[in-house]
């Protein structure tokens, strides 16, 4: 078990992959403590089926409650914390979920849509990050947090306009909270899911020929599940994750990968952008300074692509902007 006997809040966990992530974290063998509300925007989402959720957790001999709360709020934060410590003592892990994506297109998007999904997906991100945060300095034993973001913080939508600057602006907290943290031995990182079906796109994907689209685009051949994701903020939460911190670890549609990986003000990216066998494009950008390297994907080539990046990190004689 990777989260034996730990305390983890899940926000946005009555379904989908917030509802992955809280039953993963019980099968390891965390207590939750569930945050979940019923979305307005969206009214077919109104069934939580939090009872049932519960069931399952506790099926696992495994504690859990529930705060209904709108996360938007700063209060809802701060109460979620509070039932949390009530209940079990302590937090140890945040898994922030919480968010919404009302497709609309952008010409005549409300001004109201766009500010409750940057009230609910970054500022409730920003919220409950801050409010576990505090809790976790007090205890003074770490922790860790991970945040949904998602593949559209990298790439954009077209029906996505004022849901892709929230995913971004996700991305983005969790690597100031990595160096802001990071002292107080609290990690911080995100995942990055590409399509996954959910509640959320399950209109969008009924038609058979858009689904096969996406099916045809990824390299294994299917879409993403909850538990796929579910599974990566597990590890990210775990001790097996002790020295990953200002991480983005995607789960994508897309045929490339992206990681970031931080250490203080360092870091550095890697972008695998062919999956075909014999090509390769890596490129290593260390402190402002590019490596890049196109050829045939053989692993002498690999390790001197390596090689070149480690050696440009440590000529680095100055800090990140």
């Amino acid at each position: 078990m990777l989260l034996k006997d730990k305390v983890v809040v899940v926000t946005g966990g009555s379904r989908g992959i917030g509802r992955a992530i809280a039953l993963a974290c019980a099968r390891h063998g965390a207590h939750v403590a569930l945050n979940y509300w019923s979305n307005p925007l969206l009214p077919g989402q109104l069934d939580h089926q939090i009872d049932s959720l519960l069931d399952e957790i506790r099926a696992t001999g495994r504690e859990a409650i529930a705060v209904p709360g709108d996360i938007a709020r700063p209060e809802t934060a701060v109460d979620l914390v509070a039932r949390a410590v009530d209940a079990f003592g302590r937090v140890d892990v945040l898994a922030s979920n919480a968010g919404i994506c009302p497709f609309h297109a952008f010409l005549d998007l409300p001004s109201e849509l766009l500010q409750r999904t940057m009230e609910v997906n970054l500022h409730g991100a920003f919220h409950v990050a801050q409010a576990v945060a505090k809790q976790m300095v007090r205890q003074g034993g770490g922790g860790a947090i991970v945040a949904t973001s998602s593949i559209s913080a990298l790439v954009g939508g077209a029906l996505q306009t004022h849901y892709t600057p929230t995913k971004a602006g996700v991305h983005a907290l969790m690597q100031s909270c990595a160096v802001a943290l990071g002292p107080h031995r609290i990690r911080c990182n995100s995942v990055l899911p590409g399509t996954i079906r959910t509640e959320i796109n399950e209109a969008d994907l009924s038609e058979s020929d858009k689904r096969a689209y996406f099916e045809q685009r990824i390299p294994l051949g299917r879409l993403g599940e909850p538990d796929d994701v579910a599974d990566c903020v597990v590890f990210l939460a775990s001790d097996m994750a002790r020295y990953v911190n200002g991480a983005a670890l995607g789960a994508s549609r897309h045929a490339r990968t992206w990681f970031w990986q931080s250490d203080h003000q360092h870091f550095i990216g890697c972008c695998l952008a062919h999956t075909e066998p014999r090509t390769i494009k890596r490129i290593a950008h260390v402190s402002g300074r590019l490596v890049e390297d196109t050829g045939a994907g053989s692993r002498p080539r690999r390790r001197n692509l390596q090689h070149r990046a480690a050696r440009a990190c440590r000529h680095r004689s100055h800090p990140l902007p």
